[in-house]
């Protein structure tokens, strides 16, 4: 009996761990490995981790990342795509150091730019945020409690837009 009752609070802690959405697999699922420097994995997990967020990340044990380079992504594959192509514009400098203008990005933003904001909950916010404000990622942003004003090239907007469709968030248009 005592055995059971162990079996049963182990399982049940094991199903809370996993969130709710965690459970939950069709066919149409795609998985998509991403490999970021570590700082920025940490990051990426952390901002698509909450039970709410229609997207699974990984590597990951008892829902707290588990370190290293690489974000297992699973979701629908317009998703997955998505993350994809954020995790490409968190990476472009790291691959391509030599164009890196001294001192980062942190200087003025160019002609091309435009400013757009998000609102999403304060807490997406604050992860986006941060994983925005490398040094390295060619965007600008400004934190105000639950809205993100980013500067960025339009192809870049439109990829952030897509995360914040997926973290549930609204955007407006570029001015």
């Amino acid at each position: 009996m005592l055995g059971l009752l162990i079996l049963g609070v182990v399982g049940i802690y094991w199903m809370g761990s996993q969130g709710r959405h965690r459970s939950i697999w069709t066919g149409a699922d795609v998985r998509q490995s991403i490999d970021l420097a570590p700082a920025k994995a940490r990051a990426l997990f952390d901002l698509l981790a909450p039970d709410d967020v229609a997207v699974t990340v990984g590597p990951h044990h008892l829902g707290r990342f588990s370190g290293g380079r690489e974000v297992s992504i699973r979701g629908t594959s317009e998703d997955v795509r998505t993350i994809a192509r954020f995790a490409g514009l968190l990476s472009r400098l790291d691959a391509d150091d030599h164009d890196r203008p001294s001192g980062g990005w942190r200087q003025k933003p160019s002609a091309g730019m435009c400013e757009r904001t998000y609102t999403l909950s304060r807490s997406k916010a604050k992860s986006l945020a941060k994983l925005l404000a490398f040094d390295d990622v060619p965007v600008f942003v400004t934190r105000l409690g639950s809205k993100l004003a980013v500067t960025a090239a339009p192809e870049d907007q439109e990829i952030i837009a897509g995360v914040v469709r997926i973290l549930g968030g609204k955007a407006n248009r570029c001015e």
